[in-house]
């Protein structure tokens, strides 16, 4: 978001048939998007392939939200919100009767990246949609039995499986800086981003979508300071 995304050629590639070979190493430094993006469709093939799921069973519906949630993430990089928020809504449309920390994670990052591409392709209403509700809203809006969970900690808390609680909740607040700011809300992008810095100085991610806020608002002198601050 902000900018920060772009815009890659994908190239017709082939993998090297000796990995470690010479032109193995020039492919991954030439082109490592496109060939991580080549293996995981390699990967998903094999996860959506009758025999290997009639093999694994459940372990197999795991391995192949994991790759989604790859794809999306590389489909992003790329330049490619279409099919990245395809993948994303796959994965958040993965019904778990006990799910384990991992899958909620996975759905957390789903919704972020899900919102990234909503933004990208130019429907700024429905990243907001997404990123307010949590993920009980999403599945029942027509029944709801219990009071909205607070979109920012349930995202937090969704997200901070083997990941520091600051991290998490600057690139939460990041995201929902991004996605008030693409829906012309720039009071709310900017308390956003002010919450996102706060938590985790060293985020550039947090310190972009502040500058962000504060340039659009011809606050120059409070974008310079923020600059000076992260000499």
């Amino acid at each position: 978001m902000y900018g920060s995304r772009k815009q890659t050629e994908e190239l017709p590639l082939l993998l090297s048939g000796a990995l470690g070979s010479e032109e193995d190493i020039s492919q991954l430094l030439r082109a490592p998007l496109q060939r991580a993006l080549f293996c995981l469709n390699n990967a998903l093939n094999l996860c959506t392939s009758g025999t290997e799921k009639d093999n694994m069973g459940a372990n197999m519906n795991d391995h192949e939200e994991a790759v989604r949630i790859l794809i999306a993430y590389v489909r992003l990089e790329l330049g490619d919100p279409v099919v990245a928020l395809t993948m994303a809504k796959l994965v958040l449309s993965r019904n778990v009767d006990s799910p384990t920390s991992i899958s909620i994670k996975r759905k957390a990052l789903a919704r972020l990246y899900a919102c990234e591409a909503l933004c990208c392709i130019g429907n700024a209403p429905a990243a907001l949609h997404m990123i307010l509700k949590s993920h009980m809203e999403l599945e029942n809006d027509s029944e709801q039995r219990h009071p909205p969970a607070d979109p920012i900690e349930k995202l937090v808390d969704d997200m901070s499986w083997k990941m520091d609680k600051g991290e998490a909740r600057a690139l939460v607040n990041v995201a929902f800086s991004a996605t008030f700011a693409a829906n012309d809300e720039l009071g709310k992008a900017e308390n956003h981003a002010k919450v996102a810095l706060a938590v985790n100085l060293k985020s550039a991610k947090a310190r972009n979508a502040l500058l962000f806020c504060l340039l659009r608002r011809g606050d120059t002198a409070g974008a310079l300071n923020i600059l000076r601050m992260s000499r």
